[in-house]
């Protein structure tokens, strides 16, 4: 597929990580790039590199309102978009407040949701569109303190399957993409979420000690990537390992960023797709596992316990 037919694009997310990497990318290969950002100060770089920026937060039907009419009026509809902005929420399933959990849905479905309403009726009208929806690989498979988080990505990945099926006919194309670990600002986000989480919590909380280690593997796979000393923690040998292999799989958010312009692109894009070699692992070991062994897995590399906690 021509990419000047699919133009502009709209990107979410774009002050780091994925969205800018893919953002900046986009536009150095020539595309008409609208980079949507909550924060002005995040935008010089995106200017720099030959963006052009809109202020868009997911949870403010209003802005992105106000977006795509800057967008159409601009450069006609709506190309494709790449539904890319997100929020971490580290926490047991059972802490979990609803408007913790509502945010979640907000931002990683109903945000989306919105954006692609407003948008489909020009793809429609010009008879093509692709819509990109940057999911996660947790959505696949359970990860313990992660629950709200997966459970939206989960719906998220769901709810564009079905649209896939409905706007097929009119020349759209929906896909899914699932990355595991990426090098963003993401995982400094979880890495507070968990403290926060960890914050919350009494002294005789049953989780207290999980968050408390994830938390600190959350911590010690930062201090991997951004230094070459050695992270001196009090981990349990198993979540050292975690935390190892936590590093040593987080990807460059440039690869995500060329999946999706290949996404863009290609004639038949994948409906649904793991991005990154350890995310097609972990599902791979996933599902030769029992659902038990999965659990033991991965309660094991991530809080460091082996068994269920017990009041």
């Amino acid at each position: 597929m021509n990419p000047t037919r699919l133009q502009p694009v709209l990107i979410t997310g774009c002050s780091s990580g994925i969205g800018k990497a893919c953002a900046l990318r986009l536009a150095r290969h020539g595309w008409i790039v609208y980079a949507a950002v909550r924060d002005p100060t995040h935008t010089p770089d995106l200017h720099a590199g030959g963006c052009r920026t809109v202020l868009l937060d997911v949870t403010d039907e209003t802005s992105m309102s106000e977006a795509v009419n800057v967008i159409e009026a601009e450069h006609g509809p709506v190309g494709a978009v790449v539904h890319n902005a997100g929020t971490s929420l580290v926490g047991p399933v059972e802490s979990l407040t609803r408007d913790a959990l509502r945010n979640q849905f907000e931002v990683h479905v109903a945000g989306p949701l919105y954006l692609t309403q407003l948008v489909l009726p020009g793809m429609r009208a010009a008879g093509q569109g692709r819509i990109i929806v940057i999911g996660s690989m947790g959505a696949r498979f359970s990860v313990p303190l992660l629950g709200g988080y997966t459970a939206a990505k989960a719906a998220a990945a769901v709810l564009a399957e079905v649209l896939r099926t409905e706007v097929q006919p009119f020349g759209v194309d929906v896909s899914v993409l699932e990355p595991g670990f990426v090098r963003t600002a993401f995982l400094a986000g979880a890495t507070h979420s968990a403290a926060t989480a960890e914050r919350q919590t009494e002294s005789d909380d049953p989780y207290r000690d999980a968050v408390r280690t994830y938390r600190t593997i959350l911590q010690d796979t930062d201090r991997r990537l951004n230094t070459t000393l050695k992270p001196k923690s009090a981990l349990p040998t198993t979540a050292r390992l975690g935390a190892a292999l936590l590093a040593l799989a987080c990807a460059d958010p440039e690869h995500v960023a060329a999946r999706i312009e290949r996404t863009l692109t290609t004639k038949r894009p994948a409906p649904r797709r793991l991005v990154t070699g350890h995310a097609r692992l972990a599902a791979i070991t996933a599902q030769a596992l029992t659902a038990r062994q999965w659990d033991t897995l991965t309660r094991t590399l991530l809080t460091g316990a082996t068994h269920l906690p017990r009041r």
